[in-house]
């Protein structure tokens, strides 16, 4: 069965339309710069990706991500925090306080819910 669809978000009721801005700004630089892609697809690509909640571009410390409701991992905990993000996989602590490194693809069953943004 495949992922559940993550619901759409706006960067900045989470974070501000400054910070949101700092953090896109970031994403495109990331393209533009590693990926070697043109201005126009970067932009492109990490606005769709945010919009659609996208953990690969999206996830950041700081962040709490909440199991959907229609997910079906019983065996994934209800809620992760990101402690710190590196590469392709997250340092994250549940809601019991159990901290572990995992790979960025379990976010794909989460929301993200909160962003204690602390730059």
């Amino acid at each position: 069965m495949p992922d559940p669809k993550p619901r759409a978000i706006a960067l900045s009721d989470f974070i501000g339309r400054d910070r949101a801005g700092q953090f896109l700004a970031a994403r495109i630089y990331d393209l533009i710069h590693h990926d070697l892609i043109p201005l126009e697809a970067a932009e492109q690509t990490v606005c769709q990706a945010v919009a659609a909640g996208d953990p690969w571009t999206l996830a950041d410390a700081g962040q709490l991500w909440t199991l959907r409701p229609d997910s079906d991992r019983e065996q994934l905990p209800a809620q992760l925090y990101v402690v710190r993000r590196t590469g392709a996989e997250i340092l994250a602590e549940d809601e019991h306080g159990q901290q572990a490194m995992l790979g960025l693809t379990i976010l794909s069953a989460y929301d993200l819910d909160h962003w204690y943004w602390a730059r």
